[in-house]
């Protein structure tokens, strides 16, 4: 029983530094191919194989894939950040919490924030209603949580492709 809890041990200690070494040098890839943005490389399914990449620069942004058999990162969605829609002590914290890692974005006549470190391309699991628009002008509300938007799992992959 001993030997077989030592031999788990190997292979999850061997698991975690593949997944930390494969980490730095997928990250070590894609800040040489957008070296104007700040890059976050996080962990997808069998992150050995497929991670996810989030960059962003100051009016815009993108979330990709990559891979060791890709060389540039899959963009499945990119957009502008829009923060300057608008300016509120909440919107301010949340961005000093997110480190500038949200979008704001007009739904209908609602402003809302969406973190995009959480969630998948364009369908933020944190979503909040911040402002509304009431004739053309836009006006600052009490956040509230805003529900999060639909995902279709049949169009997801759990490996990048090309």
């Amino acid at each position: 029983l001993i030997k077989w809890n030592y031999f788990a041990l190997g292979i999850s200690s061997l698991y975690l530094f593949i997944g930390v070494l494969t980490h730095q040098i997928i990250s070590n890839k894609v800040e040489d191919i957008y070296p104007k943005h700040d890059i976050k490389v996080m962990s997808g399914p069998f992150n050995g194989l497929s991670w996810r990449v989030l960059g962003k620069n100051k009016q815009e942004f993108f979330d990709g894939c990559i891979n060791f058999t890709l060389d540039d990162v899959k963009i499945n969605h990119a957009g502008n950040l829009n923060h300057q829609l608008i300016s509120s002590d909440n919107v301010s914290r949340y961005g000093w919490f997110s480190n500038g890692w949200y979008q704001l974005e007009r739904v209908g006549n609602d402003i809302v924030l969406n973190d995009l470190r959480m969630g998948i391309s364009g369908k933020s699991v944190f979503r909040f209603k911040v402002g509304e628009i009431k004739n053309g002008s836009i006006i600052e509300v009490l956040p509230s949580r805003m529900p999060r938007a639909e995902i279709d799992f049949s169009k997801l992959s759990f490996v990048c492709k090309n």
